[in-house]
């Protein structure tokens, strides 16, 4: 029963975050960010509520679980990843080649990859 609602959970966070980035560029996306960031530092971290129960999961499972582990790690890694783009395009220090990759057209399925990706990977995680 437990796995059933973390899973969930888990997928409602994921369409929450798909939902509010969602936009047809990487370029947009970023300018998303860049929107909450804005107002408040805080505020932005606060829109990806599937990190934080990614880690509810992992201490409530006592630290252990490599494939948890990694999840956190790909989640972490996504928000740095977009943190930084989003300062160097602030900064206008991207260079040209990168600037023409984020103007690129998203495909929904890049955008929506995770809502399938994360609740699958914690069903076999605490399955």
């Amino acid at each position: 029963m437990n796995l059933l609602i973390f899973v969930t959970i888990l997928l409602l966070a994921e369409v929450f975050e798909s939902w509010w980035q969602y936009a047809p560029t990487l370029e947009g996306v970023l300018y998303k960010m860049s929107h909450y960031a804005q107002r408040n530092i805080f505020m932005l971290f606060c829109m990806y509520p599937s990190f934080y129960f990614l880690l509810f999961i992992f201490v409530l499972q006592g630290y252990q679980g490599t494939l948890l582990s990694l999840m956190i790690v790909m989640k972490a890694s996504d928000i740095v990843t977009k943190l930084w783009m989003m300062k160097k395009m602030n900064e206008k220090e991207l260079p040209q080649e990168f600037q023409m990759i984020l103007r690129m057209p998203l495909s929904f399925w890049m955008q929506w990859i995770n809502v399938i990706i994360y609740p699958l990977l914690l069903l076999i995680a605490l399955g």
